[in-house]
């Protein structure tokens, strides 16, 4: 993308238009689709709902013409109880007017076991790839019901925008879980994991991602005077230098989110 463009149309748009009109956005987004009152129903083989509360929309700070937008959609037909498929749509519009410049379909992202999707998010740090490249990152957050055997999960997407569109370059590093197995009467385990990302100064073509790991577990061993008995033990800092292969950045599959590898990109 044309920095120059960017920034001169940055400079055009009014400070008031900086906002998120959702229903707007997807109204032009998905021009055919039937609005109700929870949100919009995409007709076709296999219809796909879109909850509003569940949409995600930043303008990009860093280039603040343009407005991010992440789509959960979910199948309306699920052939297995329990189960329910669907996909995540991003799309990058012009925020001014709404307008989808560019769109990515994360086919199955939205995918639903026991493990639900909570929330998308998008993440506008720093993720300076290069010196003419900044990524955005897309949060997802992950949770299943289970009182005796908890798990919670955020992992990290990273994208780049482009004249030829969205690509992504990270898929699901984790960094943040936490995932636990106890009795529900003050015996058990709990494990928890916390991972930040840095630009390192390497550079293959993208720069090399440093991610720096800090884990906890706590162990809870049965009860003294009604309370649980609980002994915390930090475990060492564990740095992971990411490289980028020319296509996206390669990671060990330990730090690695749920159900990564059934998620495809299509335009």
């Amino acid at each position: 993308m044309n920095r120059k463009w960017m920034v001169l149309l940055s400079l055009l748009i009014p400070c008031a238009a900086f906002s998120c009109d959702v229903t707007g956005i997807l109204k032009q987004a998905y021009p055919y689709a039937k609005q109700n009152e929870s949100g919009f129903e995409l007709q076709g083989k296999e219809p796909q709902h879109i909850d509003i509360d569940a949409v995600a929309c930043k303008v990009w700070p860093a280039y603040p013409e343009l407005t991010l937008v992440a789509v959960p959609l979910t199948d309306v037909n699920s052939a297995e109880e329990g189960i329910s498929y669907g996909d995540v749509e991003l799309i990058v519009t012009d925020t001014a007017t709404g307008k989808p410049l560019q769109r990515l379909r994360e086919v199955n992202m939205a995918f639903e076991d026991a493990v639900r999707l909570d929330k998308v998010s998008f993440d506008t740090a720093h993720y300076d790839l290069s010196d003419k490249q900044r990524a955005f990152g897309l949060r997802l957050s992950k949770y299943n019901h289970s009182r005796a055997s908890p798990l919670s999960e955020d992992s990290l997407w990273l994208y780049t925008l482009t004249d030829s569109g969205i690509r992504r370059v990270l898929a699901g590093l984790v960094v943040a879980s936490s995932i636990g197995e106890w009795d529900d009467d003050c015996k058990g385990t709990f494990d928890n994991i916390k991972r930040t990302v840095a630009i390192s100064s390497k550079d293959n073509g993208f720069r090399d991602l440093m991610v720096r790991e800090r884990g906890q577990s706590s162990i809870e061993t049965g009860k003294k005077n009604n309370d649980c008995v609980e002994k915390i033990l930090n475990r060492p800092v564990i740095t992971y230098q990411l490289h980028y292969d020319g296509k996206h950045y390669v990671m060990p599959k330990n730090i690695q989110a749920l159900d990564t590898e059934d998620v495809t990109s299509t335009h």
